[in-house]
């Protein structure tokens, strides 16, 4: 995060990642997430985009990931 500081949302993708993050990366960040400049960085944990993921539809997939990068910038060099 301290490499790419305009980081403003970070998505994960099915609930294996969410756990994943809360047990691995979270507790490393604990002391850089306190700092004010991570606070506006929101996790937005989405349905997978996995086939085997077939409690949630594909339509409703799209739209969910649609919507999460709904609004994102792109820094042009």
């Amino acid at each position: 995060m301290t490499v790419f500081p305009m980081i403003e949302k970070i998505f994960l993708n099915g609930m294996t990642a969410h756990q994943y993050w809360h047990r691995l990366v979270a507790p490393r960040l604990v002391e850089r997430l306190a700092d004010s400049r991570y606070q506006r960085i929101r996790l937005l944990p989405l349905p997978s985009t996995s086939p085997a993921n077939a409690a949630v539809s594909r339509a409703v997939k799209y739209d969910l990931w649609s919507q999460a990068f709904c609004g994102l910038t792109y820094p042009v060099d």
